[in-house]
């Protein structure tokens, strides 16, 4: 690992020295800057969907409340065949029904509480009513039959959440059946976005010879925002030390994680790391064995964390894809196993050399005897219509060559198919600068 606390531009000479930090390993060094956030709000429930537990929950009530009646049917007192009917309409649910006696039986409806004395459920379908009696057509029922029992499920002082768990709509409807109409959150970590380079316009203003739209700003921003951030659009800046720095040291004070794209190379003009340092940031300026997003910065500045990266879009999206997505989920608490995904077949072929992983957009192909990938455009991190063609990559490890037609490659896919990297924090705020 390069050690750059405090120091200037690393060297050519040291550059060309330096072993590449492996796609594992940059994760890694990334996350030890990302800190715990600790910040936690109160949220409705109905609100809630994909926050994550501040707190352990445990339960208040026993689930279900009460014995209640699992089907349609009949409440019998004790073991019979036949049995005097209870007058009236029977057993609804929200009614507190009246005691049966000995021998006796009761109409009741599905979800009714029991009535007192009462000690199994005959199905409607195996009794016949006549007259003032119930007569079973399939001999005795057993004691506890189509009941459910009061705290069969969740007993009161049950844990059912633990911190740092993300609520989804089926934990949603197990505190919503406990009563809870808010609950306590941890609060989303809050990123702001910054794209600098003197050749970028912002979509809306007008071109020079020689400018080109930041595309970089709104795709990270919505990024972040899927990923659970609040979002803030730190601005689009020119090549200048003062102005970077200062942007980085204002957002420094109230977000928790600062992202740079443009600058983080080691090309001369390239001011990023300066910019961070000026505005004092501890950083590591890495070399990760990785095709496109070779180059990187991490670090901070107090306790904000910062994240630089390359400034051709699909490398700042594969640098994000790996890095960013792994410190977003180290503040929230958790670790998401970001280049797990599943082994599909190639129906095309990819020409490669060994030495660095490869992140390749590419999309799932149906096909009658199963699912295929397909390698989407010729390569290159400035591409931007593969990647919008993609539903994800195709991640090539650093010893692998050539892959060819029906080899088996890791498609880790920018969506997971259930409720993702898994976290969906809902609908996220994407603030200006």
């Amino acid at each position: 690992m390069l050690q750059t606390h405090g120091r200037g531009r690393v060297s050519e000479k040291e550059e060309s020295q330096r072993t590449p930090l492996s796609v594992d390993a940059a994760m890694s060094l990334a996350t030890s800057f990302a800190g715990r956030i600790r910040r936690s709000e109160n949220v409705s429930l109905a609100n809630s969907i994909g926050r994550r537990i501040s707190t352990t929950i445990t339960a208040e009530l026993d689930l279900p409340r009460f014995d209640s009646a699992a089907m349609d049917g009949y409440a019998l007192s004790g073991g019979r065949n036949v049995y005097p009917l209870r007058g009236g309409n029977g057993i609804r649910p929200g009614e507190v029904p009246a005691e049966l006696s000995m021998g006796q039986a009761a109409r009741i409806s599905t979800g009714s509480r029991m009535p007192k004395g009462a000690d199994r459920v005959v199905l409607q379908e195996y009794a016949v009513r006549s007259d003032e009696f119930v007569s079973l057509t399939k001999g005795e029922v057993e004691v506890g039959a189509n009941i459910r029992l009061r705290g069969e499920d969740v007993r009161r002082g049950d844990t059912l959440l633990t911190e740092g768990e993300t609520l989804d709509e089926r934990k949603m409807a197990l505190l919503a059946a406990q009563g809870f109409a808010s609950i306590g959150v941890l609060c989303a970590p809050r990123v702001a976005v910054i794209s600098s380079g003197s050749e970028l316009r912002r979509p809306g203003d007008r071109l020079g010879p020689a400018n080109v739209f930041d595309c970089n700003g709104p795709m990270l921003m919505a990024l972040a925002a899927r990923a659970g951030a609040d979002v803030t659009d730190g601005g689009c800046y020119p090549d200048d030390l003062d102005t970077l720095s200062q942007a980085v040291s204002t957002l420094s004070e109230n977000h928790d994680l600062i992202v740079l794209s443009g600058g983080a190379s080691c090309g001369e003009p390239d001011l990023t790391a300066l910019a961070l340092r000026k505005a004092g940031a501890v950083v590591e300026e890495l070399k990760i064995a990785m095709k496109p997003g070779k180059p990187a910065l991490v670090g901070s500045v107090g306790e904000t964390a910062v994240l630089g990266l390359p400034g051709n879009p699909v490398a700042a999206y594969v640098s994000w894809f790996t890095l960013g997505r792994s410190m977003i989920a180290a503040m929230c608490g958790s670790r998401e196993d970001i280049l797990k995904g599943c082994d599909l077949e190639a129906i095309n072929e990819l020409q490669r050399k060994p030495g660095c992983s490869q992140f390749v957009p590419a999309r799932r192909i149906s096909r009658v005897q199963g699912e295929a990938l397909e390698f989407l455009g010729r390569g290159g991190s400035a591409s931007l219509l593969p990647l919008s063609r993609a539903d994800g990559f195709a991640y090539i490890e650093a010893g692998r060559g050539n892959v060819l037609p029906t080899e088996r490659v890791n498609f880790v896919p920018f969506e997971p198919r259930q409720t993702g990297f898994a976290q969906v924090w809902g609908k996220r705020r994407v603030s200006p600068g």
